[in-house]
């Protein structure tokens, strides 16, 4: 699973208690670096390899290829987990504290489908149904809403939301 927090200086997030917990632990990508500025183009480059030439945080709908379809074309499942994101597929701008420039599928245009979106594309809640029913899929990107990410807030309260939401999943054996 993936958790995505928004871009801060490397040496200011190991000052984090625990950002550096999980690095201590092993999870370190230490060579990351962004591909641009603003969002979006680095969640398109995460999942699909490439920005596209998009090099704003408006609402785009990108026809090409991307993480989800290679998933899909080998049989393994996949979902997205936003805060903040309706019950249905929505495609606007804002919801609330969801903002689509952060959830990277959404800009797809095969992902325009109320089926397909639906599939893959959920609220966070349903994080804690998946795990009890031990559902969780091959691949989960975790999107957190614009302040428990960081953008909207700050670092160290990002920390303590990740901590909160995430510490104890992690101390669970399965």
């Amino acid at each position: 699973m993936i958790v995505v927090l928004e871009n801060t200086e490397f040496d200011d997030a190991m000052q984090q208690p625990f950002l550096h917990q999980l690095a201590a632990r092993g999870a370190l990508l230490a060579n990351y670096h962004a591909l641009s500025h603003p969002s979006l183009p680095n969640y398109l480059g995460l999942v699909a390899g490439q920005t596209f030439g998009i090099i704003d945080d408006g609402a785009h709908d990108v026809d090409a290829h991307h993480l989800g379809d290679l998933l899909d074309a080998h049989h393994r499942s996949w979902k997205v987990y936003a805060e903040g994101y309706p019950a249905r597929p929505f495609f606007g701008d804002y919801m609330g504290l969801y903002a689509r420039r952060h959830e990277p599928f959404a800009s797809f245009a095969n992902m325009h489908g109320a089926h397909r979106a639906s599939a893959h594309v959920v609220n966070a809640g349903q994080l804690d149904e998946d795990l009890q029913a031990n559902a969780l899929p091959d691949y989960s990107l975790y999107i957190p809403n614009v302040n428990d990410d960081g953008h909207d807030t700050t670092l160290p309260f990002a920390d303590h939301w990740l901590a909160t939401a995430f510490a104890h999943r992690l101390q669970d054996p399965e």
